[in-house]
């Protein structure tokens, strides 16, 4: 399951991650909702979960993107552990919202 919400964020990192002609001075932020209950003494290995699976998504459906311009943090989104990830250098009319029901 938390496979298939962290693919809306891979999908939206792939957007967000499109050469610009131009550096950018704006930024997006991709949100990743897991199930988790939020914790906040299990922040660090929840966000070690989402990471993990980013990079095996990244992976798998061979999406890059500069990790230098990309911040993640936690959030307590309605009592739900979320990623919150903020991508630098971004067209924000390059990424979309998604949501894949689970």
């Amino acid at each position: 399951m938390l496979r298939l919400v962290v693919f809306v964020g891979v999908v939206a990192f792939s957007w967000a991650s499109v050469r610009q002609a131009a550096t950018s001075d704006e930024q997006a932020q991709v949100i990743v909702v897991t199930y988790f209950d939020f914790d906040a003494d299990m922040n660090s290995s929840y966000l070690e979960i989402v990471r993990s699976t980013v990079e095996d998504l990244e992976e798998t459906y061979n999406v890059l993107y500069n990790p230098k311009q990309i911040d993640v943090k936690a959030a307590n989104i309605d009592g739900s552990f979320a990623a919150v990830y903020t991508v630098r250098g971004v067209d924000c009319n390059k990424v979309s919202t998604a949501s894949l029901p689970l």
